[in-house]
């Protein structure tokens, strides 16, 4: 019986973690194949995704994830219909800009982004 053709392994190796238990053949492992894509191999099962699909899947992950909170406080804001219209700040904080105008206090802020 004729032997299988033989394939070359063109995947690179990133890491490789201890598996004292079975010889480091079973060890966990991370790779990238030829094509780019990332394998990830946790006990002889491996799963092969290009990167977007990974970091898709690990965004999914952490926003499905529930977050143990400890708070002691909840303050709650009223409606937004409750809340204050443009026209009602008008006037409010006369002196919240110093001695610059309005404008002037903006491309201040905005220039400090640089």
């Amino acid at each position: 019986m004729p032997l299988a053709p033989q394939a070359a392994n063109t995947d690179r190796e990133l890491w490789r973690g201890p598996d004292e238990s079975k010889g480091s053949y079973y060890a966990d492992s991370i790779h990238v194949t030829e094509g780019g894509a990332i394998g990830i191999d946790v006990g002889g099962f491996v799963i092969v995704m290009p990167l977007r699909d990974w970091h898709a899947l690990a965004v999914e992950s952490a926003v499905n994830r529930a977050i143990p909170l400890d708070v002691g406080k909840i303050e709650a804001f009223p409606p937004e219909s409750d809340l204050p219209d443009w026209e009602d700040l008008r006037g409010r904080a006369p002196d919240a800009t110093g001695d610059l105008s309005s404008e002037a206090f903006v491309r201040e802020l905005r220039s400090g982004w640089r």
